[in-house]
């Protein structure tokens, strides 16, 4: 039996032996296979962990104004960081430096001596090899670091180069942004986007112990290519007052939100373009899109289209009788805001009071049975479609056509011709306005006028053609004679007291005339839209305010006075000339028309007395034009600077004596 046990004894043993001499053999085994075998497969696989390609973007290219103002910038930085392992600097050449290197930080950067000693002692001890020392230096910064103490004794100095983008404020959301990873782009920023970002470069990098991902620079660097310029039509002269005289606007009307666009009547170029909208907390910001995203009814502004339409269907003329006051279709009364009292005027009476009854009943009986045809004349004048604008978001124009749920053979044209059942943007009823200014030629809006690569023009951009005639002249010329008329005794009459002549259309539109039999309170859109100077038209403008409060509601008291505004700076800056004219009494210099674009200066502040504006100093371009502002008329004697002003003569009139 002993013998049995013991014999059980050695059995377990050799086994257990047996096993860990076959484990022993499967280890060496495992050991040879990763050396050998699967070794070169694993290195490959570890470096790849550990070692990557980074993109460098270049630096992104400048948006500019038409008079070379950096709307948009881009400028480089750098965050520096230091290797301050004791692989990299020896023990006795970090404690001998580390006192000059903190003394030239404290200089340099002006913060406390200990922050920066403890900051690099903790890092030394730490083993640190990616201390990001600071961040957001100028190139002459890094310069300067370079030549620190310890930098330049055995520090590893790792530069990683950066960079912001500024953009001012003028034309905010027009000139936009580019895309980040919290928002994304909009305006020029988006719509050249590939010009302006240039062409990627890539360096290698690898991992580090803490996870920071490293440059290597003595492995090749593929260096991007820098951005182009955008030279916008945007001009900052005008953009200023256009932005002021709307938020001004905004504020005395305390209204929702506003748009106002200047246009270059012969190219289309958008010279400024304001949106502005009221916060919660009453204050005004550029945050949205309205002149190009906004699709709205647009109420009376919309009557040129229809009357174009009239005009060149039929042989009326703007002598035609139409009737006033109100008028009923089907179950629907339609009234006229500027008339008292059913009477009959000529067509063109009728479009300078802006009466909805006499332009809707010619409408009807024109294209009551014929609203495709109505429809078609408006494809015509650019409104039933995009205009294919570069900035991403253009508003969808909407004309309400036969067979829709809303369609009505008895009451859609009527209130379509008055701007009811229709939508566009503030941008589109300019363009036709501008179209109407330009001889017929419909232009698309055009808001960068040429990408350069430093001083050479790479990409040069001419006006486009939307369409070549829109009417007949026959059509043209009588539009224009009405359009000069709403200014001349219409509803915009307050414009026709100027240096210059306007021509243009005011709109209200009511933009929740669903409610306007209950006790909804009613809300308004007041819209001028037009050109000047009329005669030899140069700009167009339009102006809309969305609900206006204070009892005020109509185009020609609420946007009127801001297209004025717009126009006179516009005036001053590129029309007015003046000559001397030799008087037996004395010269007296008066303005007249030129094309000459001359420099205003603006810097001066403009102080008041007794509400006279104090022009002492100024040249007599700033003089005249800010004078004739508050509605001054303005007589110069001499040439140069003003030197001395008079007080008020008759009719509020101002003598100002020049340099001789």
């Amino acid at each position: 039996m002993a013998k049995d046990e013991n014999r059980n004894k050695f059995i377990k043993v050799y086994i257990i032996y047996a096993l860990s001499i076959l484990f022993g053999i499967a280890i060496i085994i495992k050991i040879a296979l990763l050396m050998y075998v699967e070794g070169p497969d694993l290195r490959k696989h570890s470096k790849k962990q550990h070692v990557g390609k980074q993109v460098i973007n270049g630096i992104r290219g400048n948006i500019y104004s038409s008079d070379n103002v950096r709307l948009a910038s881009s400028y480089l930085h750098f965050d520096v960081r230091l290797d301050l392992s004791n692989t990299t600097v020896s023990k006795e050449n970090f404690y001998n430096e580390i006192n000059p290197l903190c003394d030239s930080l404290v200089k340099m950067f002006g913060a406390n001596r200990k922050y920066f000693s403890k900051k690099i002692i903790q890092a030394r001890n730490a083993n640190n090899r990616y201390l990001l020392l600071k961040k957001d230096l100028t190139h002459e910064q890094v310069a300067r670091l370079e030549r620190f103490p310890l930098l330049k004794k055995g520090v590893t100095f790792s530069v990683e180069k950066k960079q912001k983008r500024n953009n001012s404020k003028f034309a905010f959301r027009t000139v936009g942004y580019p895309a980040t990873q919290w928002r994304k782009a909009v305006g020029l920023e988006e719509a050249y986007d590939t010009y302006l970002a240039g062409t990627r470069g890539e360096r290698v990098v690898h991992k580090i112990a803490t996870g920071v991902w490293r440059p290597v620079y003595k492995f090749n660097t593929i260096e991007p290519k820098n951005g182009n310029d955008i030279i916008s039509t945007i001009d900052t002269r005008i953009q200023d007052v256009t932005e002021s005289a709307l938020k001004k606007c905004m504020i005395d009307n305390e209204a929702e939100h506003g748009v106002a666009i200047l246009m270059e009547v012969s190219t289309g170029k958008i010279t400024s373009i304001a949106n502005l909208t009221k916060n919660e907390n009453g204050s005004f910001v550029e945050d949205y899109n309205y002149a190009i995203g906004e699709s709205v009814e647009p109420g009376s502004t919309y009557k040129l289209a229809s009357v174009m339409a009239i005009l060149e269907d039929t042989k009326y003329d703007i002598s035609i009788k139409v009737p006033t006051g109100s008028k009923r279709y089907g179950d629907r009364w339609m009234y006229d805001s500027h008339h008292d009292e059913n009477r009959t005027v000529t067509l063109q009476e009728a479009f300078e009071k802006s009466s909805n009854v006499g332009i809707s009943d010619l409408a009807d009986r024109t294209f009551a049975s014929r609203s495709k045809d109505f429809i078609s004349y408006m494809e015509r004048f650019g409104l039933t479609k995009k205009q294919g604008i570069d900035i991403k978001g253009e508003g969808e124009p909407y004309t309400n056509t036969v067979g829709s749920k809303t369609w009505s053979k008895v009451t859609s044209i009527p209130w379509m011709s008055i701007g009811y059942e229709v939508q566009v943007t503030p941008l589109q009823i300019l363009s036709l306005y501008n179209a109407v200014a330009n001889n017929g030629k419909l232009l698309k809006p055009q808001f960068v006028s040429e990408i350069k690569r430093g001083e050479e023009i790479i990409r040069p951009f001419k006006p486009i053609v939307l369409n070549k005639e829109i009417c007949s002249k026959e059509t043209l010329e009588q539009m224009r004679k009405m359009l000069e008329g709403v200014v001349e005794k219409g509803t915009a009459k307050s414009l026709s007291k100027s240096l210059y002549k306007i021509a243009g259309k005011t709109g209200t539109a009511q933009t929740n005339y669903a409610y306007r039999n209950t006790e909804q309170k009613m809300k308004y859109r007041a819209t001028f839209v037009g050109y000047f100077p009329a005669e030899n038209p140069k700009y167009s403008c339009i102006v809309m305010i969305s609900d206006p409060q204070k009892n005020r509601q109509y185009g020609g008291e609420v946007a009127a006075p801001v297209f004025k505004e717009i126009a006179d700076k516009v005036y001053a800056t590129f029309f007015i000339d003046y000559v001397t004219i030799n008087d037996t009494s004395e010269n007296i210099i008066i303005a007249k028309e030129t094309n000459n674009i001359p420099q205003l200066n603006m810097s001066r502040p403009y102080a008041t007395s007794n509400d006279i504006p104090d022009v002492v100093g100024m040249n007599a371009r700033d003089a005249v034009y800010l004078l004739e502002k508050q509605g001054l008329k303005v007589v110069l004697n001499g040439l140069g600077k003003v030197v001395s002003q008079s007080a008020y003569i008759k009719e509020k009139t101002i003598v100002l004596a020049l340099e001789q």
